[in-house]
């Protein structure tokens, strides 16, 4: 699966939580990811498990999402929506940590 991100996306980093197993998590998720999908303003979304990268370097981060916004929309408008602050508080009562951050687009090397 490729995973294309844009201007027009929001990624939410998150560890695993600290009470389920990596199924429960899984499962958990996906569940979620649905009701992600169907927030006002959302195009789509995907869940990407990590793994570490190699043994030097401990895997930090569990999982990946990317919401992809729908044409037009503004990330403030899904950040600040009642439906994703109920997501990401759900998300830290798990203990999973979850970083968010928005792509500002690309930057041209010299």
């Amino acid at each position: 699966m490729a995973i294309v991100v844009g201007v027009g996306s929001v990624l939410v980093l998150c560890r695993a939580p600290r009470h389920l197993t990596a199924g429960q998590a899984r499962s958990w998720l996906g569940e979620q990811l649905c009701a992600v999908e169907a927030m006002p303003g959302v195009g789509d979304a995907a869940l990407v498990e990590l793994e570490a990268p190699s043994r030097r370097f401990p895997r930090h981060w569990a999982w990946l999402v990317r919401v992809g916004l729908a044409d037009g929309q503004r990330p403030g408008a899904l950040l600040e929506s009642r439906p994703w602050t109920t997501w990401v508080g759900d998300l830290r009562l798990l203990g999973m940590d979850p970083a968010i951050v928005v792509p500002a687009g690309e930057v041209a090397l010299p």
